[in-house]
């Protein structure tokens, strides 16, 4: 009877395990497929020729970035002195960065336009840097990050109808909606976080 009762309880684990697991892989698909109608529903045609028109100057200037990202300032300040004494920022990049997107490429974050940078946090000291120069630590959400201004290019203004142009900007467009869709999403679970430790407090 015991191993009965055991068995039949190791089934409603599994099936209460399993009906999480759905829930949550129904609604990671759904976010998906919401982000997904915004992007169609602002990166139109319209919206590429407006960012165009309004950004895309007679000269371009482009500044590649690339940066480790750490856990503390302590370890961003190791980074740096070791920087200082000589050491290259690529293979410190490569075995010191938690950013797994970027570690494997020496921290190569791209190519960017001056004044529109891939981490926000990280605006104000990018727009600073020049070729060669490494930030002091920088905190953001992610961890502490050191940075470098890899390289500057001019580029002369390209036309709208280039295919290249339209391919940029969508994907630009595409990761502005990305990113606040995400933010959007990260304060929901912050005010719900909260919401349920004030009841719990009370």
């Amino acid at each position: 009877m015991k191993q009965k009762q055991s068995a039949v309880g190791k089934r409603l684990a599994d099936t209460e395990a399993f009906e999480r697991r759905f829930a949550i892989a129904r609604g990671r698909l759904l976010n998906e497929e919401v982000l997904e109608i915004n992007k169609r529903a602002l990166v139109t045609k319209a919206a590429m020729r407006k960012y165009y028109n309004d950004n895309w100057h007679d000269e371009r200037t482009e500044m590649s970035f690339r940066h480790i990202l750490v856990e503390t300032e302590a370890e961003a300040k190791a980074i740096i002195a070791k920087l200082k004494k000589g050491a290259n920022f690529v293979d410190l990049a490569e075995t010191n960065s938690k950013d797994l997107e970027t570690a494997d490429k020496g921290g190569f974050l791209g190519y960017f336009v001056m004044d529109e940078y891939p981490i926000r946090e990280l605006e104000q000291t990018m727009s600073k840097l020049k070729v060669g120069q490494v930030s002091d630590p920088v905190k953001s959400s992610e961890g502490w990050h050191v940075v470098t201004a890899d390289k500057k290019l001019v580029k002369p203004k390209s036309k709208f109808e280039d295919k290249n142009v339209q391919d940029e900007i969508r994907y630009y467009l595409s990761d502005q909606v990305e990113r606040e869709w995400s933010d959007k999403l990260r304060r929901q679970v912050e005010a719900a976080i909260t919401y349920l430790n004030s009841g719990k407090s009370d």
